[in-house]
């Protein structure tokens, strides 16, 4: 059995390469038995499969069997199981990963239950056609699911494993978003988040923000953190920022890990008796093709974090003895420092 799936992998990996061109003659059993060392017997399932999945087609006349002049659409179903925000971070995800998908003719099921119902997802998925599953934001999964999974953004934890994840270069970037609020001339900084702790790409970037700032000297860093998780809508927010502006009243510029708090900032500080103005900074450019408000922050790329998803899961499923990385890193970039006033 273990043969025949090994076979039928390297065939499919083969017929979807373009390794045998459309309408062209298909290797005979006897050659692939001979290529192969299997049995009549596994080579006539092997292609009777083939044949199923519409990527070859068996004459009954003694014409020998040719390959479709199509690849089959689908050729196989992947799953995804993610949060679908209002903002456009996942939306760009998403559309990453169709395409891709869609251009390697598999089709993608989108499911977003919310929390409470994750794990009845997992379950129906579990028992289900799907040949791999991508998911983003879920924490912990079930140990032994019996198919491949890709994490994306951040990862995702079995009892004894990290399942592969690709995210991008989160420290890095907040590295670099740090350093430029610095060379700009900004001393009086704060550090807004509401991350959970299953959501450790935003742990990197406040990590990245804060040991940047006090490798630079800049006095009560973890006092300027503000990481408050009840941070929910726009009246928690202005509720947190007020208490902030009253220890750090001189604050010039804000960074947060998510653009999601940029906005909530942004949104509040519209009711707010600044004493000067403040800048905000984000992470993840959710923004980037919304008319909203544009924030000097962090491109994250999430498109290509899809991309890169579909690759990844791909390659486990159909390349047996494929052993993949703990982690891909998307490069991050700076974006929208036009925006970032000088402090002079």
């Amino acid at each position: 059995m273990k043969k025949t799936k090994e076979i039928l992998a390297v065939l499919r990996n083969e017929l979807r390469s373009g390794h045998y061109k459309p309408g062209s003659r298909f290797p005979s059993e006897f050659s692939l038995m001979s290529r192969f060392d299997a049995a009549r017997t596994t080579i006539n399932k092997i292609t009777a499969q083939l044949e199923e999945d519409g990527f070859i087609v068996r004459s009954q006349k003694g014409a020998g069997t040719r390959v479709a002049d199509s690849m089959p659409f689908p050729i196989g179903h992947i799953a995804y199981l993610g949060p679908l925000h209002i903002h456009t971070y996942h939306h760009r995800l998403l559309e990453g990963l169709q395409k891709n998908a869609f251009l390697k003719n598999y089709a993608v099921s989108v499911f977003s239950p919310g929390a409470e119902l994750v794990g009845l997802c997992l379950e129906k998925i579990r028992n289900s056609k799907y040949q791999g599953l991508l998911v983003a934001n879920v924490g912990y999964l079930p140990e032994d699911y019996p198919i491949p999974i890709v994490c994306l953004d951040t990862p995702c934890f079995t009892p004894d494993h990290v399942k592969t994840t690709i995210g991008c270069t989160d420290y890095k970037g907040a590295v670099e978003m740090a350093e430029t609020v610095l060379a700009y001339g900004h001393r009086e900084i704060l550090i807004f988040s509401h991350h959970t702790e299953i959501e450790l790409s935003r742990v990197q970037r406040c990590r990245g923000f804060l040991e940047t700032l006090a490798k630079n000297g800049i006095p009560d860093v973890a006092r300027r953190f503000i990481h408050e998780p009840a941070m929910i809508d726009t009246s928690s927010t202005k509720h947190y920022l007020q208490n902030a502006l009253k220890r750090f009243p001189d604050t010039t510029v804000i960074m947060t890990d998510s653009d999601t708090v940029a906005i909530r900032l942004f949104q509040a500080m519209q009711d707010l008796p600044l004493k000067h103005p403040i800048a905000l900074t984000g992470f993840g450019n959710q923004t980037a093709n919304d008319c909203f408000v544009k924030f000097p922050g962090v491109e994250t790329h999430p498109e290509e974090i899809g991309t890169q998803g579909i690759n990844e899961l791909l390659r486990i499923i159909n390349e047996p003895d494929y052993i993949p990385p703990e982690s891909i890193e998307i490069e991050t970039e700076l974006v929208y420092l036009d925006r970032l006033p000088h402090i002079h």
